[in-house]
């Protein structure tokens, strides 16, 4: 698998957000943005962070190649926020993006706080979708940790916090199973970060974050994953050669291939 590039990390400048948290450095519990390519993942943690330190672009191929995470305060309590690419992405498809997302939360060894679902309001056609491959790809039980936020709403929507009338009744059926955790992302063409609708969006959403009981572990990530052994034998000489070869794969339809290569094991027997 093509290694990432890592970043070293710069120093903090602020109590709120550090740019470029190195993943193997990871010290706190992670939340998690997803969804659909041009949802607005990115514009929704830059509204989290209150800067705009991920980067985002108006035009809808993947702004986010790789998983982005950057460290932020929540009421006294720090978390790394982690950007991911698009699912359904048109430039890089699902079998590159969902390893990179796997590998980073395995290196989530504090848990995952919450998962934020960015879905375009407007964009039913791949919603149906986006939740299946999410419910196989984290299990069944991430809908436990999941907030749902909407973009792409209009302004007197954003206003009056209702959206009820756009929701089709897929929308709302899946709601019901996070529990009716939404907010509104606001549309920064509208909204300012100082903005009230803005500031109580923001609010809303820090503070579902923060109640959330047990962080998401690895364990229940890893019912969502099967492991394959392969155990090969090599005769050099009088030598034999054991080699074992862990393969790591997904339950998801369609990523049973180029996975997680874990480990080599080779045992010598003269």
């Amino acid at each position: 698998m093509e290694e990432e590039e890592i970043i070293e990390p710069e120093e903090n400048t602020t109590d709120e957000a550090r740019v470029n948290v190195d993943p193997k450095e990871i010290r706190n519990t992670a939340i998690l943005i997803v969804g659909c390519t041009g949802a607005g993942k990115s514009t929704l943690g830059n509204w989290l962070l209150d800067e705009n330190l991920f980067k985002t672009d108006f035009r809808m191929d993947s702004v986010t190649q790789v998983c982005q995470t950057i460290s932020i305060r929540i009421d006294g309590r720090d978390f790394v926020l982690m950007d991911t690419p698009g699912i359904f992405d048109e430039v890089g498809n699902n079998e590159k993006h969902l390893p990179r997302i796997e590998q980073l939360v395995n290196l989530c060894t504090y848990g995952i706080q919450a998962i934020i679902l960015v879905i375009d309001i407007k964009d039913y056609h791949n919603f149906e979708r986006t939740v299946r491959i999410i419910k196989k790809f984290f299990g069944n039980g991430v809908t436990n940790h999941m907030i749902v936020a909407f973009s792409n709403v209009s302004k007197d929507q954003n206003e009056t916090n209702r959206i009820e009338s756009r929701l089709n009744s897929s929308m709302k059926e899946f709601l019901k199973t996070v529990q009716n955790r939404w907010i509104i992302s606001p549309n920064p063409d509208v909204f300012k970060s100082d903005d009230e609708v803005v500031k109580r969006c923001m609010a809303s959403i820090k503070d579902m974050i923060l109640k959330f009981g047990n962080a998401y572990h690895l364990y229940n990530f890893n019912e969502a994953r099967y492991v394959v052994i392969y155990i090969f034998h090599v005769q050099v000489g009088n030598s034999n050669i054991y080699i074992q070869y862990n393969y790591v794969a997904h339950k998801s339809t369609g990523f049973h291939r180029s996975f997680l290569l874990l480990s080599f094991l080779v045992s010598v027997m003269l």
